[in-house]
């Protein structure tokens, strides 16, 4: 019986994306079906942190931390223009907070844990040199701290750097396409299951049958709700929470804080990321259905600038955007009260023959979640590890990237703002966009004076990214949303581009709205 796909996977995040790559290294054909754009929900609302989990070892959560610390460090040799190292502090001291020789214990064993692989060591910083180095952090109070290392990230180019890589290897993917169900269609003449997966095009609104051998449920947040309208049976695999966060405008601190939320034993970070600041996150659990397009609470927004404001009194904080998103726990891992004591640990169940589900993990880890998921489904490890594989954009080294930039300000087109931005948004493959871009007099236009944004790079998004929507370009193919106007000074001529350029936009374009996304999302560019 002959099948479309060995293997199908549902959802499109960071975990099935990753699989797709994982599963057509070892030259399966793979075909990935996401109900919206790739990233659109947990994977990209997260604390935009490649990071050990350092809190992680309070649970004695030994292996996780191990494994996280150094796939942290493959992540930043695979993809460099994503995964950036950073110092954080760690206060010492405070009401409420852990003992200094518990967190020294703790910072010596998350250094060793890393071997190797490990970034820049910790080390003490008295109260003084906490004061000289962050003046405007809870002054007056006598604080010491922590530093050491972790790695901020971009968690949606993340995800789009492991579909172009799967792409590259004969693996298949569809946005706007919906899972409604999967039946077995019988077995082939050597006894192999074949399975048929029907999925509604959201763009034409069309039914379409495809047939494998295997299918993969990557769907987060959303895996309970998915799995028990297939199976009724299915038992509750997730306990979601939300988490919150704010941008905002750069802060005078130059570094990273991890910082105990009083009275809950939950921590939230307040870090550079980008052009902007990044605060962030809270906890709110889910009791019911998960949200389609998780918003901010005021309950939550309120909460951090509380935070804020305790840590960083009399600084000005100018909020540009919100956003939330919800972490897909595995419901099994509780250690205590409360989801901030849910591990991070994984978990695999075979929910009927042939079909599959994952949850939990984390962000950092998920190369070598995907590789075993992917053993777990088919009952082999994979022939070949992408444990040393770069993603597209990635470089050996920093003269790689300068050597690109001296390259690109070649093209007319491209001055250093433009060159600057494309480097650290899609790395070496910002060459192949600027080949594009000179492909015709057109795509050089200038749609924003805000912005380096040339019509170029949307159509790129269109034709070698897949976006559907504005939003998928302004949201998750670049970061235009975080900023000051959130692209709507070239709202109008990114949609006319769309809708010259994208098959069954109108459809789209009634499910997706930009503006009403930003006003979800509290932007200021709709205050």
């Amino acid at each position: 019986m002959q099948t479309d796909f060995e293997m199908i996977i549902i959802g499109g995040g960071i975990n099935g994306a990753a699989l797709a790559r994982v599963a057509a290294l070892q030259g399966m054909r793979v075909g990935l079906f996401e109900a919206g754009d790739y990233g659109q929900g947990a994977s990209s609302a997260t604390s935009k942190l490649v990071h050990g989990g350092i809190r992680y070892l309070e649970h004695f959560e030994f292996a996780l931390v191990r494994e996280s610390v150094r796939e942290r460090a493959r992540l930043l040799r695979a993809a460099p223009h994503l995964v950036e190292e950073r110092r954080f502090l760690f206060p010492v001291g405070l009401t409420g907070g852990r003992m200094r020789w518990s967190i020294k214990a703790a910072m010596v064993l998350y250094d060793t844990l890393a071997g190797k692989l490990g970034l820049q060591s910790h080390r003490y910083l008295s109260q003084s040199q906490v004061g000289a180095l962050e003046p405007q952090f809870l002054p007056g109070t006598p604080c010491a701290a922590y530093a050491y290392s972790d790695c901020s990230m971009d968690d949606s180019r993340l995800v789009m750097e492991n579909l172009v890589d799967a792409w590259s290897l004969g693996a298949a993917s569809w946005n706007y396409h919906r899972f409604l169900g999967v039946e077995e269609a019988g077995r082939d003449e050597e006894g192999r299951l074949t399975l048929e997966v029907t999925v509604l095009n959201l763009r034409t609104l069309r039914e379409r049958v495809y047939r494998c051998r295997k299918v993969a449920m990557t769907l987060g947040p959303w895996t309970d709700q998915v799995a028990t309208a297939q199976f009724p049976s299915a038992e509750k695999q997730l306990r979601p929470s939300q988490g919150a966060h704010l941008v905002v405008e750069k802060l005078t601190s130059t570094s990273s804080f991890i910082l105990p939320v009083p009275g809950t034993g939950r921590y939230f970070f307040v870090l550079p990321w980008k052009k902007y600041h990044l605060i962030g996150t809270t906890e709110v659990e889910i009791p019911g259905n998960v949200p389609e397009t998780p918003l901010p609470l005021d309950v939550e927004i309120d909460e951090l600038h509380r935070l804020t404001a305790h840590y960083f009194p009399g600084t000005q904080v100018r909020v540009i955007c919100a956003f939330a998103g919800i972490r897909p726990l595995a419901g099994g891992g509780g250690k205590g009260n409360g989801s901030a004591a849910v591990s991070r640990e994984h978990q695999f169940k075979a929910l009927a023959n042939g079909v599959y589900t994952m949850v939990g993990g984390k962000y950092t880890t998920h190369r070598a979640l995907a590789e075993e998921y992917f053993q777990f489904i088919t009952g082999t490890p994979p022939d070949e590890s992408t444990e040393g594989r770069l993603f597209p954009g990635g470089w050996r080294d920093g003269t790689e990237r300068d050597a690109a930039k001296r390259r690109l300000r070649d093209f007319p087109f491209c001055d250093d703002a433009i060159a600057d931005t494309w480097l650290n948004r899609y790395g070496r493959r910002a060459l192949e966009l600027a080949e594009f871009t000179q492909s015709k007099p057109a795509y050089a236009a200038r749609l924003s004076k805000d912005e380096p944004l040339l019509a170029g790079e949307v159509l790129f998004a269109i034709e070698k990214e897949q976006a559907a929507s504005p939003l998928d370009f302004y949201r998750r193919r670049t970061d235009i949303f975080f900023s000051p106007g959130g692209g709507l000074e070239s709202l109008l001529a990114v949609e006319n581009l769309f809708r010259e350029n994208v098959e069954g936009y109108a459809q789209i374009a009634s499910q997706v709205d930009y503006r009403h996304y930003l006003e979800g999302n509290r932007h200021r560019a709709v205050a």
